[in-house]
């Protein structure tokens, strides 16, 4: 005789495995929604940052000061949309001493020299006052020189493949050292810290970074026609 076994039932743990699933599947949508936000915001704010560089250093003969136009305006928005700040930009030329506080020669490197800055005061390019990012000092001062060793691009100090193990080129090679006595730069400090939202919980989770970012944008014009630029 034949005996017939009915096939067990496996609607309930069908249920319980789609309750499990669910929340997962709904956090995970979240957090690629928010790592695809987090990367689209500062991949925007990187590009605007180029362009007004770019801007301020086609000014060149602009007396409404294009530092407070441009990045007055930057600012603002990012003060409103971020927990903390700091923002300081400034004109670089061709330094008038070495290190060691020689002339610069004729020819050959020297170190870059600030010539202009905004704000004028350190203490108001950081908010608030007690935030965690520290730009104020990024920096040199006004007439000061970029010290031994001190980079004023990124990674200009560092291997040039960036992956090793091949020494950093020495100072007297890097582009920001080569500066001829008509070039003028453009430099913009950045870094910003956004307002936490309701999916943000994911940013502590991942410990993803604040925004930081220099830019260095050069001018076309030579730095004798400049009528703000000093």
């Amino acid at each position: 005789m034949r005996i017939r076994v009915r096939p067990r039932r496996s609607s309930g743990n069908a249920l319980f495995e789609f309750l499990v699933l669910v929340p997962f599947v709904i956090a995970l949508g979240l957090l690629v929604w928010n790592v695809r936000s987090f990367v689209a915001q500062r991949t925007e704010l990187a590009r605007e940052v180029y362009v007004i560089a770019e801007v301020i250093a086609n000014h060149h003969d602009d007396l409404a000061a294009p530092f407070q136009n441009a990045l007055g305006r930057l600012r603002a928005r990012l003060e409103r949309d971020g927990s903390s700040g700091a923002l300081v930009a400034a004109v670089v030329g061709r330094g008038r001493q070495r290190h060691d506080g020689t002339a610069c020669p004729e020819t050959g490197w020297c170190p870059p020299m600030v010539l202009q800055t905004w704000p004028t005061n350190p203490n108001d390019a950081t908010w608030p006052t007690d935030g965690t990012c520290r730009g104020g000092a990024s920096l040199p001062a006004v007439n000061g020189h970029f010290g031994p060793g001190v980079p004023l691009l990124f990674n200009e100090n560092a291997d040039p493949d960036g992956d090793g193990p091949e020494p950093p080129p020495p100072e007297a090679d890097w582009l920001s050292r080569d500066l001829t006595a008509t070039e003028w730069w453009v430099v913009i400090d950045i870094c910003f810290d956004p307002e936490p939202d309701e999916v943000d919980i994911f940013r502590w989770v991942l410990d993803l970074p604040q925004f930081r970012q220099r830019v260095a944008w050069p001018s076309f014009h030579p730095l004798d026609n400049c009528s703000w630029c000093r």
